[in-house]
């Protein structure tokens, strides 16, 4: 069986849907499944063809955005994979794309959370997701829902919906050492920059917590897709935290990553919606304690007082009180929410979760 993963984004950078993509075809190589990579992007600016992971990944401009954009001459990449596999969000130009230069092929969509995230383009969403949206889902032959509430959402528009959850690697993340020497003020955030993460409540969130006394210092480390960076570094300067707070402003590699999460005991995320929340799991596997929203799917992983905190990150007395009292916890109740955190992440390895996916695969091509 050989399978083609079209994708929005891919590694280098590091977000929820590259690290999925790139983790899926490790994992179906591993089973005997050939499964290459075509990234297609108004990032890139030419064609390419180059070879990760034992992988082959084209990467192919997309003109002359990712709502509208047309990626010409990719049939002859289409053509010889048995299943495609898109991961389009958007249900857009990818979607189109495919559907367009791949009509004879076995198609499957992984939802990824949708567009709702954010209130962006809301009016074009509602007409899209009204007039668009149902006939492009229509022509693929499965779509996977991310989460129970993809499921309960796309379920609308198609039937033939399945609940198929990402999954992490888990192994990976496990091999961080106990930081036992490090305080739970050490915070670190990775994944995208972008408005729907909502980088500048992390920093409002450092600012308070210093004003309370506490010595937090925070490490911000991603690629910047929204161009937010200049600003976030106003921020923090405006606010006298160059010293503590690090904005990396790219993608770290996997090496670097990993030592960069020894260094800290806390990871905080303060987006307003995840399909899934890849990074939460990673976290959680390498003995983070979590600080997040109380909003679904994450607020299934983390529990309050457990393994982190779920706050709204509005500012209240509240919030502060229950951010206080996680960075002032002995270190013995930091290591025990720790093996919290770890034991909660191993139901989402890959181990387990790879297999729905090899059976969706063999149903669609069995027609």
């Amino acid at each position: 069986m050989k399978v083609l993963h079209v994708t929005p984004a891919y590694f280098p950078v590091i977000g929820g849907i590259e690290t999925l993509v790139r983790d899926l075809v490790l994992q179906l190589r591993c089973n005997g499944i050939i499964a290459d990579v075509l990234h297609i992007s108004p990032a890139n600016k030419k064609r390419s063809q180059e070879h990760l992971d034992e992988s082959t990944v084209w990467r192919v401009p997309l003109f002359p955005n990712r709502l509208i954009g047309v990626a010409p001459g990719i049939r002859p990449i289409l053509s010889s994979y048995d299943v495609i596999h898109v991961h389009d969000p958007h249900a857009m130009a990818l979607s189109v794309n495919v559907i367009a230069q791949g009509k004879d092929k076995k198609k499957v969509l992984s939802t990824h959370g949708g567009y709702f995230h954010t209130h962006n383009f809301s009016l074009m969403k509602k007409i899209h997701w009204g007039l668009l949206a149902g006939p492009i889902l229509k022509h693929y032959d499965d779509v996977l829902a991310s989460s129970v509430g993809d499921r309960d959402t796309f379920k609308a528009k198609v039937p033939n919906v399945k609940l198929v959850q990402n999954g992490v690697n888990v192994s990976k993340f496990a091999s961080v050492a106990n930081r036992v020497a490090v305080p739970a003020t050490r915070w670190i955030y990775w994944g995208r920059i972008s408005q729907n993460k909502r980088i500048d409540l992390l920093v409002d969130t450092v600012k308070r917590m210093r004003d309370a006394g506490l010595d937090v210092r925070l490490t911000v480390a991603g690629q910047d897709f929204d161009g937010l960076l200049p600003s976030l570094r106003d921020k923090v300067s405006g606010y006298g935290l160059n010293e503590y707070i690090r904005i990396l402003g790219k993608s770290p590699s996997d090496a670097d990553l990993l030592k960069e999460i020894a260094a800290h005991s806390v990871f905080i995320t303060a987006s307003e919606h995840e399909g899934f929340g890849i990074s939460i799991i990673e976290a959680m596997a390498a003995g983070l304690v979590v600080i997040c929203r109380n909003m679904s799917p994450i607020n299934t992983f983390v529990t309050d007082r457990e393994n982190g905190r779920l706050i709204d990150f509005s500012g209240s007395a509240t919030e502060l009180a229950s951010l206080k009292s996680l960075c002032s916890v002995s270190p013995d109740e930091l290591s025990n929410m720790s093996e919290r955190s770890r034991r909660a992440a191993v139901p989402y390895s890959w181990e387990s979760a790879i297999k729905p996916f090899i059976q969706v695969y063999e149903d669609v091509l069995r027609g």
